[in-house]
């Protein structure tokens, strides 16, 4: 007889914690409902008897199902949002994802739209895609933020992706700019101010008015120091710092200081730069091969067009 009474209080001490793992490991869980009621008026209160079903408490509210349809109620057992969806999920943060006319959407606790029911399927808000949701709408993945905002647009990760050719796409949230992959993963964190697309293996970045370039995995090689750093041509891309401009390398090695005006792509290992106003030619070294002594820009690279100061005849 001891031994079972002492059986008995250990369950008991357990069970609290039981029950919490039950919650926190099985929302789905159907919820312990009271007692029969005696069939009285109770003043407006919903009997939780009269549901198929009834689950656990969220941000004070449970679902609850009867027949096919669903609602909440809250903790004094009565219907807070009624019950007019074809599905609904537990809240979360506030939020539940819920499903009526064969589309889903977000409420709030007060039953208010997060989002229009536009979508054919909602996933949860995830903290490791910064608090965003994945939504599908007509073959089409996005994500979105806990206002509803598409912070990630549509796009078909099974066919093309939103953008072609990089297989990291540059997105915005809460102000900073990241990296997705082309299934919506986060591939680069939301640290920089802005951010473009990847050309050559680099994506340029910005933070705190500086540009510089980050590879694939997130990290710098071109030190986000510049002013400006334009598309790499032959290797190398122009840079601009205090107004002046040179040339750097994928390594993130500066070839050609930044002392030239006005300069031009490299084409056939010659670029076209000035200097106090007179153009001419510098190849890949940074040497100069057509002095800068000529008044036209030659950024089509043909000395012809460079005509001297002075002689009005062409080079």
């Amino acid at each position: 007889m001891k031994r079972t009474i002492i059986l008995l209080l250990g369950f008991v001490a357990l069970f609290p914690y039981f029950n919490i793992q039950a919650q926190n490991t099985a929302p789905e869980a159907v919820a312990v409902l009271p007692p029969e009621k005696d069939g009285k008026d109770d003043g407006g209160k919903a009997d939780p008897l009269v549901f198929d079903y009834v689950g656990f408490f969220n941000n004070g509210l449970a679902r609850v199902q009867q027949g096919e349809k669903w609602g909440f109620i809250d903790k004094q057992d009565k219907v807070a949002i009624p019950l007019v969806f074809g599905y609904a999920f537990p809240f979360a943060s506030s939020l539940a994802r819920v499903q009526k006319d064969e589309k889903w959407g977000v409420i709030d606790t007060q039953g208010d739209p997060i989002t229009p029911m536009i979508y054919d399927h909602i996933g949860p808000f995830l903290t490791q895609m910064n608090d965003l949701a994945k939504v599908q709408k007509g073959g089409q993945t996005g994500f979105i933020d806990k206002q509803g905002n598409l912070e990630i647009p549509l796009f078909s990760p099974e066919k093309s992706a939103p953008w072609s050719g990089p297989s990291l796409q540059p997105v915005k949230k809460q102000e900073k700019y990241g990296y997705i992959n082309k299934k919506g993963h986060v591939a680069i964190t939301f640290e920089y101010d802005h951010a473009w697309r990847f050309m050559d293996g680099l994506g340029m970045v910005e933070k705190n008015g500086k540009r510089g370039c980050i590879n694939k995995k997130g990290e710098v090689v071109i030190p986000i120091e510049f002013d400006d750093i334009k598309r790499f041509s032959e290797g190398l891309a122009i840079i601009e710092k205090k107004g002046k401009y040179g040339y750097i390398n994928k390594k993130g090695d500066i070839v050609i200081p930044a002392i030239y005006e006005n300069p031009g792509d490299f084409i056939d290992g010659l670029a076209s730069v000035s200097r106090h106003g007179k153009y001419g030619y510098i190849n890949k070294k940074g040497n100069i091969v057509v002095p800068l002594k000529y008044d036209i820009d030659g950024s089509e690279k043909e000395k012809l067009n460079l005509k001297p100061q002075g002689t009005g005849k062409k080079g």
